[in-house]
């Protein structure tokens, strides 16, 4: 029949075409076998050649180890070599570079901490070798750093203490005739009364060896602790006593500060003492810091003894009397008020027994305790010359018109190194604002210490006060802000430094600012 033989070619047609489709497939899969079993080897040569090149690099590794520790053997066999071929006065001199490198710990005097990379260089050299120990044991200016370490009181015991004790008699005794510096902050000590005074004694037998000297006693300590400096200090240069907390004002003794003829910086906290009837003077002081219950005589008598060279100034004390009697210091360029005007007398008729004709630079602990009619009568006195003003604790914009009286200012800082001072946002956008201009020489404002508090506002109060002073009267920004005729027209803002956490977007527009040249 016809209908059957046709579907009978189609299968077979059919067919055919799945047996071609299965003859291809198996060819491709016997090529793929192959090209498998080609990799396969392929891998396991490369492996083979992986673990060949690693065992070659471990072995260049040790070689190369080894030839590492020759070269240094090497090295070491030709420094030995060649310091053992230098005089001795070479090696003293390499000795006295060491003992002069500048104490990084110890750059500000009156906050120093204890310095181990120098405590224990002298030892360190010393333990060289025999020719290095004993040209170190020769010269006694390697061994002059007396000082304690920041031991926590828990830690100690008193096999500890007699160890520190030990090696401060050891560099006492090996320092010879050279000068000290003296470096003890025994406050950390309290109830190791017997020990620290040992250790004091051991230190205040060679007073006449003190060259650089701060020490802090500990919280409870008797007051005849200052007794010690009832002699002379013939070579004395620095000074810092920071004397008990628990200090008794009731104690019946009197001790003096000492004779020191070449006493430049002198910094004395909670010690009680006093300047003897009788004390010849400071004749190279420049630089003396008190925080004491000292009298107001004894103050003023102190800086009658040193106004010929006094530079520096720095008061921290409450006096029950005012300064009565006129006080000139003609080389002062820095004044530090913390607490209270000594110069200023009081009511009714205010007066400042005070000229200092060299006064640049006046620091203000920013507070109402010390912005009251007493400041506004000493900041009109010393507005002809001071120039640089610092500010520390709370900037608030009531104190613009008292602080307006330095009408010289061209530096402003806000806080110290070691004192914080926080800035209202609104203290600088009065300064941008008010009329007539406040510090119209103003030209650098640095903010060392400090934070810009902007309670209410955007914190935008320093780049309107940029703006202020650097961007032409006829811009939009100044449209609010017109000179008077009479007032001085203000200089450019310079330089300003901002706070470490200001925004990126406020350091880049102030820094837009202070570029405009018109």
């Amino acid at each position: 029949m016809t209908v059957p033989s046709q579907l009978h070619v189609a299968w077979k047609d059919r067919i055919v075409a799945d047996q071609a489709t299965m003859d291809d497939t198996t060819a491709q899969l016997l090529a793929a076998r192959h090209e498998c079993q080609l990799a396969e080897d392929a891998l396991t040569l490369a492996a083979a050649k992986v673990e060949h090149l690693q065992a070659e690099v471990r072995l260049l590794e040790q070689r190369q180890s080894a030839a590492t520790e020759q070269l240094a053997r090497s090295r070491a066999a030709s420094l030995r070599i060649a310091v053992c071929n230098l005089p001795d006065d070479v090696i003293r001199c390499v000795f006295i570079c060491c003992a002069e490198l500048p104490d990084i710990k110890w750059e500000k005097f009156g906050h120093g901490s204890y310095n181990h990379g120098r405590a224990t260089l002298p030892f360190s050299l010393a333990a060289v070798c025999t020719r290095w120990r004993r040209v170190a044991l020769d010269y006694g200016g390697l061994w002059t750093y007396i000082s304690l370490p920041s031991i926590h009181p828990g830690n100690t015991d008193d096999r500890q203490l007699g160890f520190h004790h030990n090696r401060i008699e050891t560099l006492l005794l090996r320092s010879q005739m050279f000068l000290l510096d003296v470096l003890l902050d025994m406050s950390p000590f309290d109830g190791e009364s017997t020990w620290i005074s040992s250790v004091f004694s051991s230190v205040c037998s060679h007073t006449d060896r003190w060259r650089r000297v701060e020490i802090s006693f500990p919280y409870e300590c008797e007051r005849d602790i200052a007794s010690v400096f009832a002699g002379p200090l013939p070579k004395l240069k620095q000074l810092s006593l920071l004397g008990p907390a628990t200090l008794s004002l009731e104690d019946e003794n009197t001790y003096f500060i000492p004779h020191a003829p070449l006493l430049e910086d002198l910094d004395l906290s909670h010690t009680g003492m006093t300047v003897s009837p009788v004390h010849e003077g400071f004749p190279s002081l420049l630089s003396l810091a008190i925080n004491d219950d000292i009298s107001s005589e004894s103050l003023q008598q102190l800086l009658e003894l040193s106004k010929a060279t006094l530079q520096v100034l720095d008061l921290n004390v409450g006096f029950p009397a005012r300064c009565l009697s006129s006080l000139s210091l003609p080389n002062l360029r820095t004044l530090v008020l913390h607490l209270e005007l000594f110069f200023v007398t009081a009511q009714p008729e205010r007066t400042v027994n005070f000229n200092a004709s060299s006064l640049s630079a006046l620091t203000l602990r920013s507070n109402d305790l010390m912005f009251d009619n007493d400041l506004l009568v000493l900041l009109e006195h010393v507005s002809a010359t001071v120039t640089n003003l610092t500010l520390y604790d709370v900037v608030h914009p009531r104190y613009i018109d008292t602080l307006a009286r330095l009408r010289n200012l061209s530096q402003i800082v806000f806080g110290t190194q070691i004192m914080r001072c926080d800035v209202h946002d609104q203290f600088l956008v009065v300064l941008a604002k008010q009329i007539p201009t406040v510090w119209p020489r103003l030209q650098t404002i640095v903010f060392c210490n400090a934070e810009i508090m902007s309670p209410g506002s955007h914190g935008n109060g320093i780049m309107q006060l940029v703006a202020a002073r650097n961007v032409a009267p006829k811009s939009a920004v100044l449209s609010s802000v017109v000179e008077t005729s009479d007032s001085e027209h203000p200089r450019r803002i310079r330089e300003v430094q901002l706070p470490i956490d200001t925004p990126k977007w406020t350091v880049a527009e102030v820094e837009r600012l202070l570029a405009i040249t018109s």
